[in-house]
């Protein structure tokens, strides 16, 4: 996991019971977006565009722009200003349609399937989720 204070001493679960699954989120999110993706490989660069926006709209706003420029320089990807209007754009999307879900996503794999694709996504849960699973478990033990 990443020391960089981002997740470190969150729990990742996959499919927690009774949660919404984040591939279905992701999915949803990146939709405007996928009319211009024509292959596998501009799905995943999708995602990982869609990734970054997501989980800087978590941070607080004077820590946003330093995430994604530390991303941007991590990933090697084109710092220009059509770029960082796309990012804007998906990370006004993520807090307009998504603000209640305050999952970060940790990972993604996007699996070629021939005719179509399957996503899965590792998320971190939010405090009152996690709150709310710990509750799950101890009932279950």
């Amino acid at each position: 996991m990443q020391k960089d204070g981002l997740i470190e001493g969150q729990k990742v679960i996959f499919n927690p019971d009774g949660e919404v699954k984040m591939s279905e989120v992701l999915t949803e999110f990146i939709k405007p977006y996928m009319k211009r993706v024509n292959t596998v490989d501009e799905h995943r660069k999708l995602l990982v565009i869609a990734v970054l926006a997501w989980n800087a709209a978590i941070l607080p706003e004077e820590k946003r722009q330093e995430m994604v420029n530390a991303l941007l320089a991590n990933l090697q990807m084109p710092d220009d200003k059509d770029f960082r209007s796309i990012i804007e754009m998906m990370i006004e999307r993520k807090m307009k349609h998504f603000a209640e879900i305050r999952r970060l996503i940790v990972n993604f794999e996007l699996t070629d399937l021939g005719s179509s694709t399957h996503l899965s996504v590792a998320s971190t849960l939010d405090k009152d989720e996690e709150t709310a699973f710990s509750q799950r478990q101890r009932r279950i033990e």
